[in-house]
């Protein structure tokens, strides 16, 4: 008799664990709709850079670049310095690392500025830090002075990046 209280509610959790997991047409359609709007994300960020077409890789992160023959990583998100609290709109930053923690990000920030870069921390809407080497009006600006600090000081490793320096877009 006491196996019956333990036996109904297990069938029950079990039923609802089955019968909310169910893939239907309309689930399809929806994740199909969501990659169609993310390709055509995709496809306005580049006509709008004057980028050639398929040159975007992706939109969920740093995405392969190439202008006049060098190749630099680019995305686009929302910084400002947590100094000054000054918005960075319309600029694009040279990043080379990211942290989570404010102490890292300005520690390094010291070492760039040593080195004689006009480096400054920035902080995105997620609250993480950037370490910024340069920033510029335009992206060609910025996509070169990322290719001479590579030639120049040949890092091994970028925190918070995999592939080296990103130019954001903020």
């Amino acid at each position: 008799m006491k196996n019956k209280y333990y036996v109904c509610p297990l069938i029950i959790a079990f039923a609802l664990a089955a019968t909310s997991c169910k893939t239907t047409e309309k689930n399809y359609q929806a994740a199909y709709d969501v990659a169609i709007q993310k390709k055509n994300k995709e496809k306005a960020e580049e006509a709008e850079l004057g980028i050639e077409e398929g040159m975007l890789q992706s939109a969920d992160g740093p995405s392969k670049r190439v202008m006049e023959g060098g190749t630099f990583y680019f995305e686009s998100r929302k910084l400002k310095r947590p100094d000054t609290s000054e918005v960075l709109r319309g600029k694009y930053c040279v990043v080379i690392a990211s942290y989570k923690m404010p102490t890292n990000c300005n520690a390094q920030v010291k070492d760039m500025q040593e080195k004689g870069y006009p480096a400054f921390a920035a902080q995105d809407g997620d609250g993480k830090y950037y370490v910024v080497i340069g920033e510029f009006p335009s992206m060609k600006e910025a996509a070169r002075f990322s290719a001479e600090y590579v030639k120049k000081e040949n890092p091994k490793s970028y925190i918070g990046f995999s592939q080296g320096p990103v130019v954001i877009r903020s």
